[in-house]
């Protein structure tokens, strides 16, 4: 299964039926802060401090 098409798919189905999605944004934004605390720490070989809102 291709669950990049798979998560998409459901994206567009949510706006469809106005179903929200699986994951909240508050979400989403967590994740991007742990990922980027991920690439910044590579970077620099040490821990990152996470970003938070």
């Amino acid at each position: 299964m291709d669950t990049f098409a798979a998560e998409i798919a459901d994206f567009v189905t949510c706006l469809e039926t106005g179903r929200r999605p699986l994951n909240t944004e508050d979400e989403g934004i967590a994740v991007l802060g742990i990922i980027l605390a991920a690439y910044e720490s590579s970077r620099t070989g040490s821990a990152a401090e996470v970003l938070s809102v």
